[in-house]
């Protein structure tokens, strides 16, 4: 507990000397999972009150006469505490089972990134909420893997049934959370391309550059360049099956080369 000392006022009449001092629990803002009790602490639980320490002499007024007004005033109905209670989790189901949950709801055909999966605080009362045995869970797709909801990540909630000791999800929604590539699949046979269409046109080289990949499809930006003066003409975004990428690749490119204007 800290004592801060908010003023002093004295009453040159009566000689009445008045400390107001603001005391506070310092466990008072801790983590989540702990409350603190406050008593005579207002209603807000912050942790702190005010309180006035009166003596009716201001000229002999010390610290020894200040702690004696104290224990006078917490001496029989006052009582100052900080108690940090530990409370019952929100969620019961343990991570062993959210981990087989978040596999079964993650609906990503290829390339699975594990969700991420954290307790939801309930507002219901304890006592409802142990009647319904169920908890929220929130599902997210963190794939730079920093701990925080990015703008373009999926984040969504499931509602989790605890029976019998067992935990199972009640109307699983659609989530795909699927890692990305920095380099697509099909990256190499891209390569052998562009070096076998070298000499296919006149003046130009063709220029394909991954932008997206994945074990089943890759996206890349597919174009011609100038030999002299390096302008870039003909770009186009395109996507391909990893199956079939020589194929396709090979039959867009040379479209490129013998539409390019540049």
């Amino acid at each position: 507990m800290s004592v801060k000392c908010e003023g002093v006022t004295v009453d040159k009449d009566t000689g009445t000397v008045i400390e107001k001092l603001t005391l506070s629990c310092n466990n008072a803002h801790q983590r989540m999972g702990m409350r603190v009790h406050t008593w005579p602490f207002d209603d807000d639980n912050t942790g702190s009150t005010t309180i006035e320490v009166k003596g009716n002499n201001a000229k002999k007024w010390n610290t020894n006469k200040c702690q004696k007004a104290l224990k006078n005033m917490f001496k029989e109905s006052n009582v100052i505490k900080c108690d940090p209670v530990t409370e019952t989790p929100d969620c019961t189901c343990q991570a062993d089972e959210m981990k087989l949950i978040t596999d079964k709801v993650n609906k990503a055909n290829s390339d699975k990134h594990q969700l991420t999966a954290s307790c939801v605080p309930s507002k219901k009362n304890k006592k409802k909420k142990k009647r319904n045995k169920s908890e929220v869970w929130q599902m997210h797709c963190d794939l730079n893997e920093n701990g925080a909801v990015d703008d373009d990540e999926l984040v969504t909630k499931v509602k989790v049934i605890n029976k019998k000791g067992s935990c199972k999800v009640k109307n699983a929604p659609t989530i795909k959370c699927q890692k990305k590539l920095n380099k697509c699949f099909c990256m190499d046979i891209a390569d052998n391309i562009v070096n076998d269409f070298a000499d296919f046109a006149s003046g130009v080289v063709p220029v394909v550059t991954c932008l997206e990949g994945s074990e089943k499809k890759d996206t890349f930006m597919v174009g011609a360049m100038n030999k002299v003066t390096g302008e870039v003409c003909a770009g186009k975004e395109i996507t391909v099956n990893t199956n079939v990428c020589d194929r396709k690749l090979r039959s867009i490119v040379k479209t490129a080369l013998k539409k390019a204007n540049c």
